[in-house]
């Protein structure tokens, strides 16, 4: 299996099915420990090593293999004394691959046809000078099929980039609950998702643990203007030369009223 493919075509799957952020979190440690090992078929791992890397309770654990089992996802064998269970993934890649391809392929077909038919269209009518009832109805009719796929190409992008920063947050900080991913995603109409990853990736180096964390790191950068991560490269820069300019003016402050006791001292 190639684990980007794997991934690829697991994030697409998820779009379109009822799962569990728990059996999401799941299949990704799976799919990690599999590609690290260069493992084709079946592998083994105990429930402890899947806990400590998941975070899941031994319930969680069981909930989310029975999640991705039943969703065919994964073959799982339970393990016996001295035997640790055993995991085999089932591949997406193929299916989401075919799917992929026909939506794009339903997208291009509509598009030829729509054109074919407005200019069928107009050919008829200079030779026959007769009304375009007939001929316009089909050509809405194709209109109309190529915008809905259109619009279903759109919504499965919009999810594609949500489930990425979901992604992103559960991978770095932890499990999101329903509302606190719908509070991290509104962020989506105001900044780009790699400014938003960024916030994530900083509030994780400062052992954020709720989405709160991030929403405030958000909030200040929406106060002071900041845009794209240059914006916020640069913003940070500012900040730790004036933390660093106030430390040592500081510093250098207090040697001085440190200086000034001892000659007191001394002069007492």
């Amino acid at each position: 299996m190639d684990f980007t493919k794997e991934s690829n075509a697991f994030k697409e799957w998820v779009q379109y099915n009822n799962i569990p952020s728990n059996a999401v979190l799941l299949w990704f440690v799976l799919m990690t420990f599999k590609h690290s090992i260069s493992c084709q078929g079946k592998f083994q791992l105990s429930n402890l090593v899947v806990q400590q890397f998941t975070g899941l309770s031994k319930q969680g654990l069981t909930d989310a293999r029975r999640k991705l089992v039943d969703f065919n996802l994964l073959d799982y064998e339970k393990g016996n004394k001295g035997k640790d269970p055993s995991y085999q993934m089932r591949s997406l890649v193929h299916t989401n691959d075919q799917s992929e391809y026909e939506l794009h392929d339903k997208l291009h077909k509509s598009t030829q046809s729509s054109s074919l038919s407005v200019s069928h269209a107009e050919s008829s009518s200079t030779q026959s000078n007769t009304p375009l009832v007939q001929t316009s109805k089909s050509v809405h009719k194709a209109d109309s099929f190529h915008d809905k796929n259109v619009s279903l190409y759109r919504q499965r992008q919009d999810k594609k980039e949500e489930l990425e920063i979901v992604h992103f947050y559960e991978s770095h900080i932890g499990i999101l609950s329903p509302l606190a991913r719908e509070r991290l995603l509104t962020w989506q109409e105001k900044f780009r998702d790699e400014v938003i990853c960024a916030a994530i990736e900083i509030g994780a180096e400062h052992g954020a643990r709720k989405v709160g964390y991030v929403v405030k790191i958000l909030q200040e950068w929406e106060r002071n203007g900041l845009k794209t991560v240059g914006d916020v490269l640069a913003y940070r820069r500012k900040k730790l030369n004036h933390s660093q300019k106030t430390f040592y003016s500081d510093k250098k402050n207090g040697q001085s009223s440190h200086s000034i006791f001892d000659e007191l001292r001394r002069g007492g």
